[in-house]
């Protein structure tokens, strides 16, 4: 999309959002390297770096937590934040940016931040709660039944 933008000539941005355990596929890097081929400076993909990919911690899986700098190697421009924080996102997306090159904004963030069960726990990647654990994540988040009960037939 951002190469055709270009080619049209149109001045739009094209946003990706991605995991840090999907860049661990050749696929990723594949088109990280021809966004720095084709100078898409009107791209911007955001990494939510939680450490967790489907199976377990990406260190665990296919080495270390290093992707700002990996994409710096393939000549993106690169900027770290706090996921969490509205005002980091906010910093970091109208910050200055170098120019003529695609953006990274690396996410750092905490799967199932907040939830005592789910926080920073890989198996909450894939898997539902039960009804004990919903009651949990209900109370936690202050959500009472009735809300639960309407939401059922909208989610």
């Amino acid at each position: 999309m951002a190469l055709a933008l270009k080619t049209d000539g149109k001045s739009n941005r094209v946003y990706a959002v991605v995991g840090d355990g999907e860049c661990q596929e050749g696929s990723v890097w594949e088109a990280v390297m021809s966004a720095a081929a084709f100078s898409l400076d009107n791209l911007t993909v955001i990494i939510d770096s939680n450490r967790i990919q489907k199976m377990d911690f990406i260190e665990k899986i296919m080495g270390a937590d290093n992707l700002g700098a990996q994409f710096e190697s393939f000549g993106w421009d690169v900027k770290t934040c706090d996921g969490h924080d509205a005002a980091s996102l906010k910093s970091a997306f109208t910050g200055k940016w170098n120019g003529g090159k695609p953006r990274c904004l690396v996410a750092r963030t905490v799967k199932g931040k907040g939830l005592s069960l789910m926080e920073n726990n890989p198996a909450w990647h894939w898997r539902m709660p039960n009804k004990r654990e919903l009651k949990v994540f209900c109370s936690e988040l202050g959500i009472t039944q009735d809300e639960l009960d309407a939401a059922k037939g909208g989610c």
